[in-house]
């Protein structure tokens, strides 16, 4: 269940940007994002307000990476419980092979979250309102959301919460990639679950998030993350994670960064396809998916040259994300004829 808790409140990935969200900002079925995941100690969000200057280039990657894939959902195999959904975000992470669905009706207006599979199927009877539109420097909202569902030792769990908006801070963030101007977003969840077992027990969760977007785009260029489970009995469970995504900055000179660069090649291809890192840099990791977000082949190569064998893959469309040794990440599509 501590595990189900903790899948869930890392949930919040995404918001459009900086200086006006709007509807025209948020992912499209087809987008992809690649995080790194960095080590906590010490990192901490900042102050709020306008003209902030926050720098976080020198936080150290701990190995760790994850994706979100934004998908029709019917290309995902539990669209069934979520008919009114009309886009679907999967991510997958390094640590700890952790992969869930989420499932949004996206308007004009809102972005209503309606459920989560994890390790459980949790649809929202009250949906809870994920984004709102448009949305500037110190504006906010709350909202209210409800379910139940059965979990997998076939117990009923009654789920409720809460969650604050606001759009705390705006400046320029230096992250392990780049330099963006930005607007600052911090939401604040709590939530409480109630397992109807033997013994009965509530877990309350608190959650704050403090996610960094830049303009035209909308995903977060940084995360950060802190996870307060408190449980009527047994010991509390404190998470943080912090993460950055390499999107290239707008309307701001760039500072240099030396990002891993791969080739792929032949690509389209049909049999053996080659991935070279041009740098030298080993490849830690590579993973290949379907564009429904099904991964197909997964490898830890160690070097910087490495070779995919195709032949056995059906032909279309695939999503090949790289690692490598620094902790940088890349994702290139492969066409397979």
């Amino acid at each position: 269940m501590l595990k189900r808790i903790l899948l869930f409140l890392s949930c919040s990935a995404v918001v459009p940007a900086y200086a006006q969200l709007t509807f025209a900002d948020f992912p499209t079925a087809g987008d992809v994002f690649n995080a790194t995941l960095y080590d906590t100690t010490g990192v901490q969000a900042g102050n709020s307000g306008t003209g902030q200057t926050w720098i976080f280039n020198t936080l150290v990657a701990n190995g760790g990476t994850q994706t979100d894939s934004f998908l029709l959902p019917g290309a995902t195999p539990y669209a069934a419980s979520f008919p009114a959904s009309n886009l679907a975000q999967r991510r997958t992470s390094s640590v700890g092979g952790n992969s869930y669905y989420i499932y949004f009706d996206k308007n004009t207006s809102t972005v209503e979250r309606l459920g989560i599979r994890n390790v459980n199927l949790i649809p929202y009877s009250d949906p809870a309102s994920q984004y709102h539109y448009p949305f500037a420097y110190n504006d906010s909202y709350s909202d209210t959301y409800s379910g139940v569902f059965t979990d997998t030792n076939n117990d009923s769990v009654h789920v409720s919460g809460s969650v604050t908006v606001h759009a705390d801070a705006s400046g320029t963030i230096t992250t392990p990639f780049n330099t963006y101007s930005a607007l600052r977003i911090k939401a604040t969840r709590t939530e409480y679950d109630t397992i109807f077992s033997s013994p009965q027990q509530t877990f309350v969760v608190i959650e704050t998030n403090w996610n960094w977007y830049t303009p035209g785009v909308y995903y977060p260029v940084l995360s950060i993350t802190q996870v307060n489970v408190a449980p009527s009995f047994g010991p509390a469970i404190f998470q943080k994670i912090v993460a950055a995504t390499p999107i290239p900055p707008l309307g701001i000179s760039p500072v240099p960064v030396h990002l891993s660069s791969f080739s792929v090649f032949p690509n389209p291809g049909g049999g053996p396809v080659e991935i070279v890192s041009q740098d030298g840099s080993a490849i830690s990791h590579y993973t290949l998916s379907d564009l429904a977000g099904k991964i197909v082949l997964q490898q830890e190569p160690n070097t910087a040259r490495a070779v995919i064998s195709c032949g056995e893959l059906a032909a279309g469309v695939y999503l090949l994300s790289l690692l490598n040794e620094n902790g940088l990440t890349e994702t290139q599509r492969l066409i397979i004829r």
